[in-house]
Order: C-alpha cells, then structure tokens, then sequence
C-alpha cells in the first residue's frame, strides 16, 4: 500500500490542483492500494473548507489537523498517522506527471528502498527518459550534488521500514532546507534505490513564500550544524563545513535586507572563519564579491540585496 502524504497550510488556491494531479496518477499507473493523507497546519484561509470537501468526495483521502507548527511537523504527522508500506510527500502547492507513479509500478522490488524522479524547475536539468539503480555511495553523491535528486523529500517514494526502523522522522523547529538531513539520515540506510531520469515532479514557487521571514530561513543553519557534528557523516564533514559557510553568505545578504534579528551573531561566526571561506570559495564570483563586500559593510550588503529582491 502506498500512503501519499500532503502537508497543507494556506493552499486553497492550489490543493484541488494538487490532489487532482495525484489521483490522475494513480489512475494512469493502475495503482488502487493507497491512502492520500491531507494534513492542515493551521490553515487561516479556505484551506480546511477545501479539504473536507475533498475527504468527502473519496474515502481514500484522509484530512488531519494540528495548530500551525510547520511542514516538518506536517510531515511526521502524517507519516505516524499512515499505514502504507511506502510513503511518498507531495508539497500541496505542486503537481506530478500522469506517469509518476508508473516507474514505482514497473520497476518494483523489495530489493529497492527509494525510487526517485527529476524534478520540472527553474534549476534543474531536463531529463530525457531512462533510469538506473544507484548503490549507497552513489545515492548520497547525487542527494549533495545532483540538481534533479538533491535534498528534496517531494519527488522520492521511501521504503516504510527505512524510516521506521531507524527512528528517522523530520526535525521540527526547522523551515528551511528541513528535507536535507532527513533525506541523507534515509540514505546512510538504505542498499538500493531507482532513479528515473524524468522530470515527473513539478515544483513551482511556493504561494506561502519565504520571502521576508529570515528568521525562519536562518534556522536552516541547524541542519548544516547537525551533519556537522554527526558522527556518522564524518566522512563528508568537510564538504559540510564550507557548503554551510557559502550558504551563510547569501542568508546574511537577505538578512541583511529584510533587517532579521541575530544578523551580526551570524556574521561573526563568518568572520570567524575567513580561513576556511578564502580557501574554499571561487575567486571573481559573486558569492566572493558579496563576502568580501559583508566584511566590509553588510548594510550594504542588505541594500543592494532588498533592491534585487524588489526588481
């Protein structure tokens, strides 16, 4: 059985959609064993209207709610509230092709503890069909370095016993790049997984955007904090440490712009760290310039970013 899980918070434009992409998906790859588990995060607008409606019009569609805590909370909601033998999360502002489901369908075995699609964005390369099985090693590469894989837990179909098994559920607390550590604590467990080279998934850009909320992006900074110091990623500690502090230099610059608390606690710990960044960061970058240009003057910084964020 396959248990779809939708995390749902001020979507009333876009869940119909959604829902409506999934159901056709399963149509179209024969799939009659699954639970869509709808889960309201605290919704203020129609969302909650539309979903009952939705419940209502097929028993397979489950709604839950919980008072607004995030989509990682979501998300664990509806994985302790699911009975599948496979889970998959689609993001309730985002659809999936007809034949999403279909490499699941004809590629099945025990054997494979992940399938995984390309994603249909604005970074990703377009994939042109075909698809191939991946060991450990190879799967946690393209999860840190694959734009069509990476760290996103809304185009992979996971293995219960995975999660289960090892206790593996989504940090809470965290609203940025919350999928990342998830997806490479799954990986570390897993023997097999299928990835088809198709660009199946959908991804658009978000309805509840991020955009003025550095303070829920600063707390991505717990997940580099928490590969860092887990013992069972030493091997790529060091590939962590500097993705962490180029991912600090453009968090800085919108916090700057947006004038988020804890700002200079942040450029600190990058000041503190010049060592590090010069080795590691490209020369005649823009990530450079804008380093160099936050030692310098970080209001400037955040001026010229506000600027490029309103154009």
């Amino acid at each position: 059985m396959l248990s779809i899980i939708v995390p749902c918070y001020n979507c009333e434009n876009t869940i119909e959609s959604c829902v409506e992409s999934i159901l056709g998906a399963l149509r179209f790859s024969k799939i009659t064993e699954y639970e869509i588990l709808l889960i309201n995060d605290g919704s203020t607008d129609e969302t909650k209207k539309k979903l009952d409606l939705l419940s209502e019009n097929d028993e397979k569609v489950k709604v839950y709610n919980q008072q607004n805590s995030g989509v990682s909370a979501a998300r664990n909601k509806g994985i302790d509230n699911s009975v599948g033998d496979y889970i998959n999360f689609i993001d309730a502002d985002d659809t999936i092709n007809e034949k999403f489901y279909l490499p699941f369908v004809k590629n099945f075995a025990e054997s494979i503890d992940i399938f995984v699609c390309g994603i249909n964005n604005k970074i990703s390369p377009k994939l042109h069909g075909g698809g191939e099985r991946i060991n450990k090693s190879g799967y946690i590469e393209k999860i840190l370095s694959d734009l069509n894989v990476y760290g996103y837990s809304c185009n992979k179909i996971y293995k219960r016993k995975i999660l289960d098994n090892n206790n593996i559920r989504f940090t809470e607390g965290i609203y940025f790049m919350e999928d990342k550590y998830f997806n490479l604590e799954v990986a570390i467990n897993v023997e097999e997984v299928y990835y088809t080279k198709e660009n199946l998934y959908n991804y658009f850009e978000p309805t509840t955007s991020l955009s003025g909320n550095s303070f829920k992006k600063a707390t991505g900074m717990k997940v580099w904090d928490n590969l860092i110091s887990d013992a069972r990623f030493e091997k790529y500690r060091e590939r962590f440490i500097n993705e962490k502090f180029h991912w600090m230099i453009w968090l800085l610059g919108q916090m700057y712009a947006e004038k988020a608390e804890g700002r200079e606690e942040i450029l600190r710990e990058l000041k503190g760290n010049k060592d590090i960044i010069e080795k590691s960061l490209p020369k005649k970058t823009v990530k450079y310039i804008q380093y160099k240009l936050l030692l310098l003057s970080p209001t400037l910084v955040g001026f010229i970013v506000r600027r490029k964020n309103r154009a």
